[in-house]
């Protein structure tokens, strides 16, 4: 199952292009992380989509359309920053 980090992804066709190359590799299924650079990216307005929230809201039907089966997520509850 890849594993797609949005903090990777500066605009929609970043997502767009990426997903693109995982089905045409084969992939069904996707795990969404956030990234461990997403606060520090977040904060610099690097990137088009803030969390894997925001990205399944605008995304969904493109990975639907994509042939995308299942998607899972991924987070660090004990991870410091969220502390």
């Amino acid at each position: 199952i890849p594993h797609l980090p949005i903090s990777r992804l500066s605009t929609v066709e970043d997502f767009h292009l990426t997903l693109k190359m995982l089905t045409q590799a084969g992939a069904k299924h996707l795990l969404l992380v956030g990234g461990n650079d997403l606060p520090q990216r977040l904060e610099r307005n690097e990137l088009h989509y803030r969390s894997v929230a925001d990205l399944l809201k605008a995304e969904i039907e493109t990975i639907k359309s994509e042939g995308i089966q299942s998607v899972s997520l991924a987070g660090l509850p004990d991870s410091p920053q969220w502390r």
